[in-house]
C-alpha cells in the first residue's frame, strides 16, 4: 500500500509527506497486529509501511482521536517529513494561502514505569529532548506516553514544559493497554490549564469514545 504525497505547511514550514486514510483504519492494520504487550511497546522495531515504532503509531493515533473529537474528525496520521517521530494531517483537500495542507511535526517521548517517580522520569525525559536546542524544536508539537502517572502529575509538568520551545505538549498514560485505556492530559500553550480525558477504543473497528474530565492549573 502506497501513500499518496503532498505538501503541509506548519509554523511557516512547508513538508512534503504521505498519509493513512483514516486514524482507526491506522490503528487497526498498523498498531493492533504489532503489538502483543508493553514489551512490544518498548522495544518494537519500525513497521515499513510507514517507518514508525508500534508505540509510535500509538501516540499519533492518540493525538488524532483526540483532535477529532474536539474539532471537525478531520485527522489522521502521516509520515515524518524530517524523519523522525511521525505527523497527523487533515484528511481533506483544504489548504493555506500557498496551497499547502496543514498539519503538526510530532516529537515523540516514551517513558518506562521503572519504579520511580515519574515526574523525576518526565524531568529527565523532557531535558534530553532539549538539549537538542532551541532550533530543534521550535517547530515540534512534544507528544509523550507514558506506562504511568497520576492526574496531580498532569500539573506538575507544566512549569517543566514552560521552558521549553515546543509549540504543544499532548500526554497521554497507558491506563490498560488491553482493553485499549488510556488518559491524555492536553496542553495547547505553556499558558494554558491541560485538558483531561479518557479515550477508550475498540480493537475490531478502531473507533474511540473520549470522555472530557476536566482541567488543571499549573502546580509548582
Amino acid at each position: 500500500m502506497e501513500f499518496p504525497y503532498f505538501n503541509i505547511r506548519s509554523l511557516g514550514v512547508t513538508y512534503r509527506i504521505n498519509k493513512y486514510e483514516s486514524c482507526e483504519r491506522a490503528f487497526c492494520e498498523l498498531f493492533i497486529p504489532n503489538f502483543k504487550d508493553l514489551k512490544s511497546l518498548r522495544s518494537g522495531s519500525n513497521i515499513p509501511i510507514i517507518n514508525l515504532r508500534p508505540r509510535e503509531v500509538l501516540g499519533l493515533c492518540l493525538m488524532c482521536y483526540q483532535a477529532n473529537q474536539l474539532t471537525d474528525n478531520n485527522w489522521t496520521i502521516a509520515t515524518d517529513p524530517l524523519g523522525q517521530d511521525g505527523a497527523i494531517v487533515r484528511k481533506d483537500d483544504s489548504v493555506d494561502k500557498k496551497g499547502n495542507k496543514r498539519g503538526l511535526i510530532i516529537e515523540q517521548v516514551y517513558i518506562l514505569n521503572n519504579d520511580a517517580p515519574f515526574i523525576k522520569e518526565f524531568e529527565n525525559a523532557l531535558d534530553k529532548k532539549l538539549e537538542k536546542g532551541d532550533d530543534y524544536v521550535k517547530n515540534l508539537n512534544l507528544l509523550i506516553l507514558s506506562e504511568y502517572g497520576e492526574k496531580e502529575d498532569f500539573s506538575k509538568m507544566i512549569p517543566l514544559v514552560q521552558k521549553s520551545s515546543f509549540e504543544s505538549v499532548y500526554f497521554f498514560v497507558l491506563r490498560d493497554p488491553i482493553p485499549y485505556m488510556f488518559e491524555s492530559a492536553t496542553l495547547k500553550s505553556p499558558a494554558d490549564p491541560l485538558e483531561y480525558y479518557h479515550i477508550g477504543i475498540n480493537p475490531l473497528d478502531g473507533s474511540s469514545r473520549i470522555i472530557p474530565k476536566g482541567y488543571f492549573k499549573p502546580i509548582a
